[in-house]
């Protein structure tokens, strides 16, 4: 019973602070993926719904292409299943970041507060709330499920734990493309925590890790096409340390928090005084848990055009650890430290509990009203088959949830466009998807399409099911002086 309630700690928290999720709907790329996975009809098909290279040269088979060929396949345009596998998802790499937390730690109560500083953070609102993301989730945990593979392999020797390791580890190439880097990490994790315990066949063994990396960078960097586009451009120069130090203050806290001033620096105090004895077991677990983020991290160092909070999901649990190492280190020096633990938990926990929560109700309140429309689109498609389908009322907040995606052609509406002068709303449009050239029609075709009866004009409220306004609109189109 101890054992569940250990492990069923870290999940509960996190259902308790991400509840919203589970009520968020689709929005942005979700709508491509899910249109790839509704043209598969036949084996032709599925090979290219499952390899055909997307967004930027990705051929992410499982975190994209299988979860939402599969999903789909089941539900349809059901957005609660993508989140019950995310979660769950989430909970076993929870799981497992506990169990290798206590190992590396020695302490299975530092294990737990790692896990529960890692899933209490503002980085995991996107991966929870956002299907297109589910990459970081999948990888976070094939990445634990691999070292913890290799850690029972070190302690036991038995062949199915390497196996295991091996399964993992290729699987993780399915979800992202930074799993390249397990084979630093296992290096790592078997020189600086295992070193006492492995022979130097098994030091060797490792190193057998790096060809399947070093085979999918290859194909990758030169076999798959990439658009070129600035916000992905690739620049190893004076900007990187820059760019690591904004993602070590992203790790910590929201955006413009002040108490990254106290919580790093103790943090890193903690640290260096793990790392004062070489030669000392607590030595080798610091190095763990400082290369764990640096490694992770390392992939997305040189995109300083493209700094997002989610890359920071699998590197965070190597702070996180160290966080929890810390807390029980203080616990245990006198009631001083701990006072100064506590006055630290509560700081971080102001920051990262509301942001969490506004972050949620973003995502919830605007997919929500991405439901809405679409709703509206199905039954337009439904009630007028084959005809334009032009949308009056999409505001900035709106098109960005979606609309630029394309939602038109999944919900059965052959072509859709925004409503004449509809587009001064719009703020920014990806120009990787074609800007808004593509969903802008003039003012005299759409009162000549609405007239020879192809065209119906779609309202979207804000607060409201969408409503057919055709014939107010023709009136409105045929009152404006020409242009």
């Amino acid at each position: 019973m101890k054992r569940v309630l250990y492990f069923a700690a870290a999940p509960a928290v996190c259902l308790a602070l991400f509840w919203r999720v589970l009520f968020t709907w689709f929005h942005t790329d979700d709508f491509d993926l899910l249109w790839l996975a509704s043209t598969v009809h036949d084996i032709p098909t599925l090979g290219y719904a499952m390899f055909h290279p997307i967004a930027q040269g990705t051929v992410r088979v499982l975190s994209d292409r299988l979860f939402y060929l599969g999903l789909y396949s089941l539900f349809g345009v059901a957005a609660v299943p993508f989140r019950v596998v995310i979660l769950l998802t989430w909970f076993a790499a929870l799981a497992l970041g506990a169990a290798l937390g206590s190992k590396i730690t020695g302490s299975r109560a530092a294990g737990l507060l790692g896990v529960l500083l890692w899933t209490v953070n503002k980085v995991m609102v996107t991966p929870l709330a956002s299907a297109p993301v589910y990459e970081v989730v999948l990888c976070a945990l094939l990445a634990l499920a691999a070292l913890s593979s290799r850690a029972r392999w070190l302690d036991t020797r038995a062949p199915a734990w390497r196996a295991s390791e091996w399964i993992f580890y290729i699987l993780g190439f399915g979800a992202q493309e930074s799993m390249v880097m397990y084979p630093a990490v296992a290096t790592l994790y078997t020189w600086a925590v295992a070193r006492r315990d492995v022979a130097k066949k098994a030091e060797r063994a490792v190193f057998w890790l790096f060809f399947p990396a070093i085979v999918f960078v290859l194909v990758h960097a030169f076999l798959i096409p990439k658009l070129p586009t600035e916000i992905y451009r690739v620049s190893v120069d004076s900007r990187l340390p820059a760019t690591f130090f904004m993602y070590l203050r992203m790790a910590v806290g929201p955006e413009r928090y002040a108490s990254r001033k106290v919580l790093l620096p103790l943090l890193a105090a903690f640290a260096l005084w793990k790392l004062r004895r070489p030669a000392s077991p607590e030595f080798g677990a610091a190095l763990f848990c400082l290369g764990w983020f640096l490694l992770w991290l390392m992939p997305v160092l040189p995109l300083p055009n493209h700094i997002t909070e989610y890359y920071l999901v699998i590197p965070l649990a190597g702070l996180a650890w160290l966080g929890g190492w810390a807390m029980i280190a203080a616990w245990r020096a006198g009631w001083i430290a701990r006072a100064v633990m506590a006055a630290c938990l509560a700081l971080y926990l102001a920051n990262a509990v509301p942001a969490i929560r506004n972050g949620t109700a973003w995502y919830l309140e605007g997919t929500s009203r991405m439901r809405l429309a679409f709703r509206g689109m199905q039954e337009a498609a439904f009630q007028h088959p084959g005809t334009i389908i032009l949308f009056e009322g999409v505001d900035d907040d709106l098109f960005q949830m979606g609309f630029q995606e394309n939602p038109f052609r999944l919900a059965g509406i052959s072509r859709g466009f925004l409503a004449p002068g509809t587009e001064k709303n719009i703020s920014v449009a990806r120009q990787d998807l074609g800007g808004l050239s593509g969903l802008t029609i003039s003012e005299q075709d759409a009162l000549r399409a609405i007239e020879n009866g192809q065209a119906h004009v779609l309202e979207l409220e804000r607060n409201g099911p969408p409503r057919d306004i055709t014939h107010a609109y023709e009136n409105s189109l045929r009152a404006r002086p020409p242009r």
